[in-house]
């Protein structure tokens, strides 16, 4: 919320620990249809130059989570990372 100056963008909690999942948010893509969206939905046209994607990933430090899922959220990111061409 901070980093896009936007109080309600993603939810927070005063508790850590609370995100256990991937949250994906277009940033400058499709001005005013940002609710309609969600990460992986194909639209029409072209995507706009300047958009890119800001990622909330779970607190692996912190989360409530067993550590068998922290396991799959690490398998999960080293297999993003290394196979994504725009982030290598």
């Amino acid at each position: 919320n901070m980093i896009t100056n936007r109080k309600s963008l993603a939810f927070t909690s005063k508790t850590p620990g609370k995100t256990q999942q991937f949250n994906f948010f277009a940033i400058n893509d499709k001005p005013g249809r940002e609710k309609e969206i969600r990460y992986g939905d194909v639209l029409p046209g072209e995507k706009d130059h300047d958009s890119f994607y800001i990622v909330d990933l779970p607190g692996f430090g912190f989360a409530k989570v067993p550590d068998k899922v922290k396991q799959e959220w690490g398998d999960f990111m080293r297999e993003y990372l290394m196979s994504r061409k725009t982030v290598r």
